[in-house]
């Protein structure tokens, strides 16, 4: 979303491209989290969002208030003149592809490549072959 962002703030890129991006961190935020949860959320402080190598990440509630503040972004992609690729799994559940799917509808020079059966990560048989693959010719396209 800050790539999204800046990018509907100037004009000195020739090109981008987006891997799985979240177009709408409140949407998703949303989605999965209940009422009580962002309540609890509040309250605490933090969350305990995802697991990684070190064990549970927590996440601040700051992040929830950001994500209000820069909700509405949407509208703000249309100002992006940069040709841009965005690259999205078919069976993303970390990032719904609807948000980039309506995010292609508002960028005027955009392309939305949709990886069949691919999740957020790629990891698939030759997933990851087929993004580079997809950033390199867009990429040689508007160079």
């Amino acid at each position: 979303m800050a790539s999204l962002v800046a990018a509907s703030k100037t004009e000195d890129l020739f090109v981008l491209a987006l891997k799985a991006p979240v177009s709408d961190y409140l949407g998703k935020l949303i989605a999965q989290k209940s009422k009580e949860e962002i309540n609890n959320w509040k309250e605490n402080g933090f969350i305990n969002y995802l697991s990684g190598p070190k064990g549970k990440i927590k996440l601040n509630y700051s992040f929830f208030e950001d994500a209000e503040t820069y909700n509405g972004n949407y509208e703000n992609y249309r100002k992006i003149k940069t040709p841009t690729l965005i690259v999205h799994g078919d069976k993303d559940i970390t990032v719904p592809i609807e948000q980039s799917k309506k995010t292609t509808s508002l960028i005027p020079i955009c392309k939305l490549e949709v990886i069949e059966n691919a999740d957020h990560f790629f990891k698939g048989p030759g997933e990851f072959e087929k993004v580079t693959g997809s950033i390199v010719d867009f990429i040689m396209q508007y160079s």
